[in-house]
């Protein structure tokens, strides 16, 4: 184990948690290849969270207390400002990574010339079984797309980026609680070029508390970063899948408002979905994008290896990760 700068930094911010934060850690440690450290930063109740890194008992892990809980923007900056590493990637609480990610992401980079890099994905239950994912676009659909909505897939859990590029397009602003992320990815597309890794190597858990439900404050942080950045942001697109969040949650008198908001957009075609709301208001729990075998099954693999190995440590029952 290396005991010099670490080739990555990997920042945590966590609040709350304990069961999935398990996981997310043991993959940052479990990484191949690379010296890293991880940076875990609670922005809530540090005894569970000290107890969790406890019971993993890894030295290159370093807890920081976030003293005035300011959100995941302002925890992620904390983790930024202590890193010892060249890169720094982010991982949230409730995701977590193959093996071989960052050592396949900073071979890209390094080929590519690259100074930030992403990488495909899959989305998981709680039991980290895999529910979807698909292989992601190439590096420069995904900038040109980043001016309509947020592309990057898997959002922060996906990202390694060179520290001195970092530096130079500035920090997540904490007055954004949802598209933070997508802000900073805009002003690094400015500062180099982005490769990606056509691979499953984050898991993306699917839960109620997820960010991206908080639907009306995305798209209020949405015309935030449209209007700051001056975008031709795809307003329908975001309508749309409001829309769809909301028939998952068995909302449909909201996803029928949204719905007609994405009309007032010229957005016809959100009048047929109008009607299928009304008369199969299931459709949104039913209806998955196929996932292709092979790329599902390359990500349950990892995944049933991370989950052995949390199981395998001494963790309180109920900060369990399954």
């Amino acid at each position: 184990m290396s005991t010099g700068t670490p080739d990555v930094t990997v920042v945590i911010p966590t609040r709350d948690r304990p069961r999935t934060l398990a996981a997310a850690v043991v993959s940052a440690c479990g990484q191949r290849e690379v010296d890293v450290e991880t940076i875990v930063v609670d922005d809530g109740d540090e005894v569970r969270t000290a107890q969790v890194l406890a019971a993993i008992g890894d030295p290159r892990v370093r807890l920081i207390r976030s003293e005035d809980r300011s959100g995941v923007a302002a925890a992620r900056n904390a983790g930024i400002d202590a890193a010892r590493g060249p890169w720094v990637a982010f991982l949230d609480d409730d995701d977590a990574w193959a093996p071989t990610k960052l050592a396949e992401q900073l071979a890209t980079v390094r080929q590519a010339g690259a100074t930030w890099a992403y990488t495909g994905y899959v989305t998981v239950d709680a039991e980290l079984r895999v529910r979807g994912g698909h292989p992601p676009a190439p590096p420069g659909e995904v900038v040109r797309d980043l001016r309509q909505h947020n592309a990057v897939p898997a959002g922060g859990s996906s990202v390694v980026v060179r520290r001195d590029a970092l530096d130079a397009a500035g920090r997540f602003d904490p007055s954004l609680a949802t598209s933070e992320d997508w802000d900073l990815w805009l002003r690094l597309a400015e500062v180099g070029p982005l490769a990606g890794v056509a691979r499953p190597l984050v898991a993306l858990r699917e839960h109620g508390a997820m960010a991206s439900r908080r639907i009306e404050r995305v798209l209020a942080d949405v015309e935030i970063v449209a209007g700051r950045h001056r975008l031709p942001v795809d307003r329908v697109r975001h309508l749309r899948w409001a829309a769809w969040m909301r028939l998952e949650e068995g909302d449909v008198g909201g996803a029928l408002r949204l719905y007609a908001r994405a009309v007032r957009h010229g957005d016809l075609a959100s009048l047929g979905r109008v009607g299928v709301a009304v008369l199969r208001p299931g459709v949104a729990r039913r209806a998955r994008r196929p996932v292709d075998p092979t790329w599902a099954d390359a990500g349950q693999r990892w995944c049933d290896d991370l989950l052995r190995r949390v199981h395998a440590l001494a963790l309180p029952e109920a900060e369990v990760a399954s």
